[in-house]
């Protein structure tokens, strides 16, 4: 009961009282009649409670009906075109003087230009809302690229269907979402048609081999929610075990080394760096954290929405070095 209602009944039950007590001087009512309707006072103003707290409740529901509403009313993804591409995707990526904004008043991209062949790794680095993760936003299709500004093996992007484009898109991202159950129920939602054959391969990629060793039941381990008996690193190569079970073209990396110690991030580093060796798989790695990037790595370095640098990390060092 809060404050307000405490003071509401008090003032209630006074004047009341007093009234009774008035009524029962003149001889309007008896004494007995004023026991009884102080007796009755706490069941009236537990009633005026009840008739209260509903009024609140029924407000809470009409607010999460009318939200309810609003998400009913939101404009569909946009449709795919008749005539979407179905072309095989190998991985090369185009952005061509890509400009966007998310509310037509400020440009989060500013003329991008830069692309990235097809089995490459690309770091694009810079500070929050550089518009790094707007490009990664843009390509897995949650918000539609303007008409030939990004290519995916020479065809524009608005050209594949959107279902198409994301089943050869893969995203590991610093925010883990991991089911309770066991290591093989999470791997078997990347791809229920996994072999056991593709999930020890991918296993063995991804570096998590030690990990299930060292589980009572091993792949059959139940996980906590969002794999909280897990450490971070073992979390994100689970993730990234999960990512590429889907068999995608292109991997993007969602500053998934934020919240990972320097042997965790080396790891997932070397892991990356040799499935694009080994599987010919397109990678761009979205990050602020240096330590997250080799010397011989291409960064493309943004600020403010615009690529102020594109080539070797050591470079890139040397040349604000000498500034």
């Amino acid at each position: 009961m809060t404050v307000s209602k405490e003071l509401v009944g008090a003032i209630f039950t006074a004047i009341a009282f007093i009234l009774c007590s008035i009524g029962v001087m003149n001889n309007n009512i008896t004494i007995g009649e004023l026991i009884a309707f102080t007796a009755y006072l706490p069941r009236l103003f537990g009633l005026f409670n009840v008739l209260s707290s509903s009024n609140v409740y029924i407000q809470k529901q009409l607010g999460l009906l009318n939200k309810n509403f609003e998400f009913l009313a939101m404009e569909d993804e946009y449709r795919d075109s008749p005539n979407s591409s179905s072309k095989e995707i190998l991985g090369s990526i185009e952005f061509n003087n890509l400009k966007f904004s998310y509310d037509h008043s400020r440009e989060i991209l500013k003329d991008v230009s830069f692309s990235i062949n097809q089995g490459e790794l690309a770091t694009i680095m810079g500070d929050s809302g550089c518009g790094k993760s707007t490009l990664l936003d843009l390509l897995l299709g949650f918000y539609k690229a303007p008409p030939n500004c990004i290519k995916v093996d020479g065809i524009d992007i608005n050209s594949y269907s959107i279902d198409y484009l994301r089943s050869n898109i893969a995203l590991v991202s610093q925010n883990i979402s991991l089911l309770r159950g066991s290591l093989r129920y999470n791997l078997a939602l990347a791809n229920p048609k996994a072999t056991k054959e593709e999930i020890s391969k991918i296993i063995e990629a991804a570096e998590l081999s030690d990990v299930i060793a060292k589980l009572p039941n091993g792949l059959d381990s139940d996980l906590s929610e969002n794999g909280i008996n897990l450490s971070g690193g073992e979390r994100q190569r689970l993730a990234l075990a999960m990512a590429l079970l889907r068999k995608p073209k292109i991997l993007l990396l969602d500053e998934v080394s934020a919240s990972l110690d320097l042997e965790a991030e080396k790891r997932i580093l070397d892991t990356i760096e040799r499935l694009c060796k080994n599987e010919n798989l397109t990678v761009i790695s979205v990050t602020h954290r240096r330590t997250f990037i080799k010397d011989d790595f291409r960064v493309i370095s943004m600020e403010n929405g615009e690529v102020k640098y594109d080539g070797k990390y050591k470079d890139y060092l040397e040349k604000s070095s000498s500034k």
